[in-house]
């Protein structure tokens, strides 16, 4: 892998015009660990750049990725090689990249053209950071020259996808390349690079198109390599025909089995709080898919704010950046004071509620590992307390205001009623008999604080 990889850096080495300049641009963000074909595409594209450094010559060809390093990061983008430098070094953590990340397409684009006046762009899927990328690109083109961009789509999943990338190349005067399968990304990634020609698609006409064969297809799941069968909430398999059309659809079987046409499909797995989405081809007369989750770990702990005690709230965890689910899609709730999740790999978002103040964090659950997460909330605990004569009496309710809430928070119930707020100044007001009282609150992080209202 690296003695290719020392041959890549070389190639541009022979040409030294400007013109032929070309980056590279690698997806690593965290929808590359999805599977595609048995393996991570992530697996998937280092093989096929490899083979690519190995058969292709006369290109100054540079490498960049994003998506690689830190979890909710748009800026992460970053030029391990510049086009016709000795990369060598840089070349080889190829090797060590990591699929953590968002995808910063736009940006990703942006920082390449600075570099080269071509950009291929490996990717399996969309824009995460802003909502138009073509209209970003279009504007950054005036900033930073106006390179090309052919995209190399490899195995992308849908019709947004798709029409998104598309738009990316032509705003670009670049062209969109697909690359169905594993087998099929160096060819791919050479004809983006302008080092192959375009496949020839040659139909014979009026031909009557065969039917493809059938194959029994055996489903199975587990948690890790290896290891026993595991209770699956749903499985559905959809056929990436055109249009795709589902093919199984919510079962809750161990080991579903179906007689399909060979093609190619996408299966669905959901099970507990994790769910997998892989793309994979049936051939043969039968064959068995073995899904495995590798599950990691998430243990959060939430605070008033750092060094304080651990304490009870609302937990919501959301996906950031996860194979197989929507930004900001809720992936799993709970309200114990330190629960344990089981997710599959990907950068989260982590939320926590206590009271009337809430916090989050941004967290990436490796596979197979353990994070423990901390999520303080710079907030105070106060009690409250009208008081008349020196002795308590009950408000009908309370409101709290505070510059820059559009709503109050209002309190029923207890005499006294606890309640956690962010830190800073508030405004309280407790009305007893329709007759409105109020005082100033001023709250520190991690203050346990107490306000009584004299009352006549």
């Amino acid at each position: 892998m690296r003695n290719a990889l020392l041959a890549f850096a070389l190639l541009g080495l022979a040409m030294p015009a400007r013109a032929q300049d070309a980056v590279l641009l690698l997806d690593t963000s965290n929808s590359m660990s999805g599977r595609s074909d048995g393996k991570p595409r992530i697996e998937v594209m280092r093989e096929a750049v490899a083979e690519f450094a190995r058969e292709r010559r006369g290109l100054r060809m540079g490498l960049m990725a994003f998506g690689h390093r830190r979890p909710g990061d748009c800026a992460d983008v970053e030029l391990l090689a510049r086009p016709g430098t000795d990369s060598a070094a840089m070349l080889a953590r190829l090797d060590d990249l990591s699929s953590r990340g968002l995808s910063p397409i736009a940006g990703g684009i942006a920082e390449a053209s600075r570099v080269a006046s071509r950009v291929i762009l490996v990717t399996d899927g969309a824009e995460s950071c802003v909502p138009d990328p073509c209209a970003a690109i279009r504007e950054s083109r005036g900033r930073t020259g106006r390179a090309q961009v052919n995209i190399v789509a490899f195995d992308v999943p849908g019709r947004r996808e798709w029409a998104q990338l598309g738009c990316i190349a032509r705003a670009t005067g670049g062209r969109l390349v697909p690359a169905a399968n594993a087998d099929d990304l160096p060819r791919a990634i050479a004809e983006a690079a302008g080092a192959a020609p375009r496949r020839a698609r040659p139909e014979l006409p009026g031909a009557p198109r065969r039917a493809p064969p059938v194959t029994t297809l055996e489903l199975e799941a587990r948690e890790v390599p290896g290891g026993p069968l595991m209770q699956v909430g749903s499985w559905t398999l959809l056929s990436l025909t055109d249009p795709p059309r589902t093919v199984l659809s919510g079962t809750a079987q161990a080991q579903p089995r179906l007689r399909i046409p060979s093609g190619r499909y996408e299966l669905r797995v959901s099970a507990r709080t994790m769910r997998v989405v892989e793309r994979f081809d049936v051939t043969g007369p039968a064959m068995t898919h073995r899904v495995v989750m590798n599950p990691g770990t998430l243990q959060p702990q939430g605070g008033l704010v750092p060094g304080a005690p651990p304490r009870g709230g609302e937990w919501t965890i959301l996906a950031e950046e996860v194979s197989g689910y929507r930004p900001g899609e809720e992936v799993a709730t709970s309200i114990v004071a330190q629960p344990t999740f089981q997710l599959v790999q990907g950068s989260y978002r982590v939320r926590f509620r206590s009271g009337e103040a809430m916090a989050e964090t941004i967290a990436f659950v490796p596979a197979a590992g353990t994070v423990p997460v901390r999520v303080d909330l710079g907030a105070a605990e106060v009690t409250l307390a009208t008081l008349r004569d020196g002795k308590p009496v009950k408000a009908e309710f309370w409101e709290m205001h505070r510059p820059g809430l559009e709503r109050p928070i209002v309190s029923f119930g207890d005499v006294t009623p606890r309640v956690v707020l962010r830190a800073g100044e508030w405004r309280v007001r407790a009305r007893i008999d329709n007759v409105w009282y109020e005082a100033p609150l001023s709250l520190a992080p991690g203050q346990a604080a107490r306000l009584q209202i004299a009352v006549p």
